[in-house]
């Protein structure tokens, strides 16, 4: 009985080592992150210009997923945004909001404005999300309308 005790007891120790264990220091910014190993091999591949990786660390912010590092997202979103209006957008609310940067509503203002801009005008090769269409109204309301020339 006692020996089967023990058995559980150590099993549980094993468990919750390997728990601790599975998480490593990522460093970024000079800043040292206790990370999952899977999100620092995402992030090394996104430092490294893997699109894909960019977009799933920006992901996982957005749906408030765990680990989250403000900087390192708001590097990606900046990166990616003047190829996707969605993301531009978000850039927009990470100024604003102060996320991974100082807040500042100036440049989220200008943000929003060059969203507008390129929404009513696209370049070729811009990708607009589905979702980012009922955005329009948003970006009239948060935009710096003196800017824009209709």
């Amino acid at each position: 009985m006692m020996g089967g005790l023990l058995v559980i007891l150590l099993l549980l120790l094993i468990a919750m080592a390997q728990r601790v264990s599975s998480k490593v220091e990522f460093t970024f910014e000079g800043k040292v992150y206790r990370v999952p190993t899977k999100y620092r091999d995402l992030a090394k591949q996104a430092l490294q210009g893997n699109e894909k990786a960019k977009y799933a660390i920006v992901t996982q912010y957005y749906e408030n997923s765990k680990p989250f590092i403000p900087e390192l997202c708001f590097k990606f979103v900046s990166e990616l945004a003047e190829k996707d209006l969605g993301v531009l957008t978000e850039l927009g609310d990470l100024y604003r909001d102060g996320i991974g940067t100082p807040k500042d509503e100036a440049k989220s203002r200008a943000v929003y404005t060059r969203a507008l801009e390129l929404y009513d005008n696209p370049p070729p090769g811009l990708y607009i999300p589905e979702r980012s269409k009922k955005y329009r109204s948003f970006l009239l309301e948060n935009s710096d309308l003196s800017k824009i020339k209709r």
